[in-house]
């Protein structure tokens, strides 16, 4: 019998982290920000791993960035989205 692991990746596309994963001030937030519904669901999934970063992200992205506090980590170019990534969901934030 064949056994699979199925995995996958939280990515900075669209509302995957920000106003996905997490969003501090929304009614469905507990208060590290991360939204409880979204979690709930990810759960159910039952994944063994999810990575992060995942996609075109993880190209520039820097793990060092999103360690400390929020007020002091960087603000870089994000360069797959041509925005601007603030760190405020980071390293500390995913192994949290």
């Amino acid at each position: 019998m064949a056994r699979f692991a199925f995995t996958d990746n939280s990515r900075h596309m669209g509302r995957c982290i920000y106003g996905g994963i997490y969003e501090p001030g929304n009614s469905l937030s507990d208060k590290h920000g991360y939204r409880t519904d979204v979690i709930e669901a990810l759960r159910e999934l039952n994944l063994p791993v999810i990575r992060y970063p995942g996609g075109n992200f993880v190209a520039t992205y820097h793990w060092m960035d999103g360690v400390g506090p929020r007020e002091q980590r960087p603000s870089r170019p994000e360069l797959a989205w041509l925005g601007t990534e603030t760190n405020q969901f980071g390293t500390d934030e995913f192994l949290h």
